[in-house]
């Protein structure tokens, strides 16, 4: 018995170190926000400073959401970022570029004559002040803009080199993926002067977002059309920048607007439900390997309308804010639950150990720092044992068969006279 305990312990502590708690919500109505346009996106400076842009306005919050002032504009921004604390850059319809240099107090248009004005420019990333991108569509001809002195000139890529109006990422100096309303996405490890196409899974969709965790590691959401309701999406994830892909399926849902306030807890927009009122987020704590849907109030005044959350954007995994297409922005704190997940590796231990491939199919291998004598355990998800081998040496390179297993996430533990390793991967 006291066996069988201690190992659902590691297996429920890979999980979540809490109990769960409910999220709490305050309501920022069209009074607060001086605005009843719709909200598109948002972006946090600080954890009081939050920037929300719609249709003809900016708003900004420096003390946590109790006031909001209004920037009046003439045009309709769908996305904005800040490279630093200072500088920030939003773009919108009518290939509309403006730029803050004083944390969003005031801002200006930029010239993008290089371009027909009739574009609608859906999203933007810098790397730093200077050097940004930004992908537009829906106008005569082909437009996918860079920058290298902070917005003053602009280059046009060449004809379908690169599209993006579903999402922009730099992950790192160099590495930049962007995401268009198709199969598959475009990377470029050389600061935007080259792009190589990457497909997603055969037979899934058309993409919708992504957040990629570093320059290999990320996630792509995948609608599916549905004649009964409208969307099934397929949440696709790689290990190696693309080259192989894991797959999740949720029907009948959304998933919008990833947000990752760090490597495990996570968020994404999800469903109105106009027959009953509900309104959903999804929301995970181990990275995207599982997601579970929760409830969100829009308040009375706009719960009868199609009023619901165009994004999140978290100050850290508690505290996230979410702005409306009614004008009222939505505060969500506790927002993790208390739930967090314990990462890839956790160790006591300054020594490391590397699962690869992950994902796999079955056949992996163990590289760890050290040489001793180890007893490896894996469980399923739901922590039943599936493998176990004892008195192996643990060192440079270590394989492991587990071909038999179905696919799905599995957990591991190595346990040596001085050390222990907990840890996941993926079996495909």
């Amino acid at each position: 018995m006291k066996i069988y305990l201690y190992l659902f312990i590691i297996v429920s502590s890979f999980i979540f170190n809490e109990s769960a708690k409910s999220q709490d919500f305050e309501i920022f109505d069209n009074f607060s926000t001086h605005t009843n346009e719709a909200l598109i996106h948002s972006v946090a400076l600080n954890d009081s400073t939050i920037i929300v842009v719609g249709s003809h306005v900016i708003l900004k919050t420096k003390n946590y959401g109790l006031t909001w002032v209004p920037t009046i504009i003439d045009g309709i921004l769908n996305q904005v970022t800040f490279p630093t604390d200072s500088v920030g850059y939003a773009v919108g319809y009518n290939s509309l570029i403006m730029k803050t240099i004083n944390q969003g107090n005031t801002w200006s248009a930029l010239n993008t004559d290089v371009i027909e004005n009739t574009h609608t420019a859906f999203t933007v990333e810098f790397l730093n002040i200077d050097t940004g991108f930004v992908a537009l569509a829906n106008g005569p001809g082909y437009a996918f803009l860079s920058t290298h002195d902070g917005g003053d000139t602009w280059q046009n890529a060449d004809f379908g080199t690169v599209y993006g109006r579903a999402k922009l990422q730099i992950v790192n100096d160099s590495t930049v993926y962007a995401l268009p309303y198709d199969n598959k996405f475009y990377k470029s490890t050389d600061y935007g002067e080259s792009w190589e196409a990457i497909f997603l899974p055969e037979n899934t969709g058309s993409s919708r977002d992504m957040h990629f965790f570093n320059k290999d590691t990320g996630i792509v959401a995948i609608r599916e059309f549905s004649s009964s309701c409208g969307s099934n999406y397929y949440l696709a994830t790689t290990y190696n920048g693309g080259e192989s892909w894991t797959n999740q399926y949720y029907s009948c849902t959304n998933f919008r607007a990833f947000e990752f306030p760090n490597n495990d807890v996570g968020f994404s927009i999800g469903t109105y439900f106009s027959d009953s009122g509900v309104r959903t987020f999804w929301r995970t704590i181990d990275s995207g390997d599982t997601w579970e849907e929760l409830e969100y109030p829009v308040g009375e005044t706009h719960f009868g309308s199609s009023c619901m959350a165009t994004c999140i954007t978290c100050v850290n995994q508690d505290t996230c804010y979410m702005p409306t297409n009614y004008g009222t922005i939505i505060k969500m704190t506790n927002a993790s639950g208390g739930l967090t997940a314990v990462g890839d590796n956790d160790s006591n231990s300054e020594n490391q150990l590397l699962v690869y491939p992950n994902p796999n199919n079955g056949n992996f291998s163990f590289k760890s720092d050290i040489n001793e004598i180890a007893n490896i355990k894996i469980y399923s998800i739901d922590g039943k044992k599936v493998y176990e081998v004892d008195q192996v040496e643990l060192g440079q390179h270590l394989q492991i068969s587990v071909s038999n297993l179905s696919s799905g996430i599995y957990i591991y533990t190595i346990k040596t006279e001085n050390e222990m390793f907990n840890g996941k991967f993926a079996k495909q």
